[in-house]
């Protein structure tokens, strides 16, 4: 990628470009060009520690720049919670895993980023105030229903697929957005990884049923 400034009497200016890149020994170096008349001089530096310090921000804080998405991390925190608020005053919690249907297809129409965003907007829409919306990873989403019985899970699991079906991509109005999920309750002996196996049981085995459908998972057997 070669660029060339040029200022208002037709003389060339500086031109920098900026790469970065991953070696084979897994570190990561920044390629700096800088085009000063007829000179060119490169410039390289590694960049291995930003980076992980970017990703560890990302895994602790982020979720992808999705609205109103939390990480892994605090999700499961806010899962412990609610099941420590089931076995104390018997509340009822549900919990739902979700991904996009069909992403490999959306991958090669280059608009999957722009689903997952549509996707967390219509979430935004659909969801309580005291609804909780995870990044698992691998586009793979959690949500946390507390006082929701997995009847309401399911419920809630058809509002947001309906709101998304309703969404079209700007460039690809042809394109159907829809999720299948899996879905099951907090039971009195669950704990965070029992129930959340659960769910992703469940939506694993329900992806090969096929595009827009829920299985519930209540069985302890199939964790």
């Amino acid at each position: 990628h070669r660029s060339a400034l040029v200022d208002g009497r037709g003389r060339r200016r500086t031109g920098v470009v900026r790469v970065q890149a991953r070696s084979a020994q897994e570190r990561w170096l920044e390629l700096r060009f800088e085009d000063r008349e007829d000179h060119r001089i490169v410039i390289d530096r590694d960049i291995t520690k930003h980076r992980q310090l970017e990703v560890t921000v990302a895994e602790a804080t982020g979720s992808g720049g999705l609205p109103g998405v939390i990480a892994r991390k605090p999700l499961t925190e806010q899962i412990i919670k609610e099941i420590a608020r089931r076995k104390r005053y018997g509340r009822t919690v549900s919990v739902v895993a979700v991904t996009l249907d069909g992403r490999s297809r959306l991958k090669k129409a280059e608009v999957f980023d722009e689903a997952l965003r549509l996707f967390a907007e219509s979430a935004r829409e659909v969801l309580r105030v005291a609804d909780v919306l995870g990044n698992w990873g691998d586009a793979v989403f959690v949500l946390l229903l507390p006082e929701t019985p997995v009847q309401g899970a399911v419920r809630a699991y058809h509002r947001l697929n309906e709101e998304l079906a309703a969404q079209t991509l700007p460039d690809h109005p042809g394109v159907q957005l829809s999720i299948c999920a899996g879905a099951t309750a907090v039971d009195y002996d669950d704990d965070a990884r029992t129930v959340l196996r659960r769910a992703l049981h469940g939506l694993a085995s329900n992806r090969r049923k096929g595009p827009a459908t829920i299985a519930i998972a209540e069985r302890k057997d199939a964790a």
